[in-house]
């Protein structure tokens, strides 16, 4: 089972921020992102906030990226 609690170097270590993103946009595209998350999940009956919660630790935000 993965381990869903993350240290504070990690969580400043993401995935984005390894990509070369910076602070301010990494947290506007995670902001957007989970706004969209919680409502398509709310509209769907699902309870969105684990789906949330492995988003924002799980992969780069970074559009520019390859």
């Amino acid at each position: 089972m993965p381990c869903w609690y993350f240290e504070k170097k990690e969580i400043r270590n993401t995935p984005s921020i390894q990509d070369g993103l910076d602070h301010a946009t990494e947290a506007r595209y995670r902001r957007e992102g989970a706004r969209f998350i919680i409502d398509a999940g709310t509209k769907m009956g699902l309870y969105p906030y684990t789906i949330l919660y492995l988003y924002l630790m799980s992969d780069s935000t970074n559009i520019n990226e390859g």
